[in-house]
């Protein structure tokens, strides 16, 4: 086989096999309920609490949805050399397709700050992220976009103050 065949064999391969990739990956996140505004939908929302944190400073949970996609829900205590009454979390939802993540300071019951926002997908992408902060909650919101553009959705990730000993309950909706 001559050198322009083998480059046009090679450019094929890559194609099919992103071609293949992306019908993987669309496949999945078809199965994803699709919403007009992440920040009003109920759909598929998990509650992890910090009430439920024993001896250790974290608490994940395996979340599935109603179409059986599988992600990772988790808080996590954040050592901080603020005063006592003070706490800071790292709010957290890690999935095959997206992983996200947020911190959050909670004092008085109320929220105080939310930074350090990330944001990775694999075989997606995502725009109109935000990670939004009032006194009770901090809410991290984007669109997501599969590869050539065949399915197209709204998510977030929520921390909510609960009101008592800085504790903060999380839900998601992807």
């Amino acid at each position: 086989m001559n050198p322009q065949g083998i480059k046009e064999m090679r450019k094929s391969k890559k194609f099919f096999v992103g071609l293949l990739a992306t019908l993987v990956v669309a496949t999945g996140i078809s199965n994803t309920t699709i919403v007009k505004a992440a920040e009003k939908s109920n759909t598929n929302q998990i509650v992890l609490s910090t009430e439920n944190i024993t001896n250790d400073s974290v608490i994940s949970q395996t979340v599935v949805d109603s179409k059986g996609n599988e992600g990772i829900l988790e808080i996590t205590e954040v050592a901080t050399p603020e005063r006592k009454s003070v706490r800071t979390w790292k709010v957290s939802y890690t999935s095959g397709v997206i992983n996200c993540h947020f911190y959050m300071k909670v004092s008085n019951n109320k929220c105080i700050s939310a930074y350090n926002k990330k944001i990775m997908t694999i075989g997606c992408s995502y725009s109109n992220d935000k990670l939004a902060k009032i006194s009770t909650y901090a809410r991290l919101s984007m669109n997501i976009t599969t590869l050539l553009d065949l399915v197209k959705f709204n998510g977030c990730l929520q921390g909510k103050v609960t009101g008592k000993n800085n504790d903060i309950k999380v839900t998601y909706n992807f």
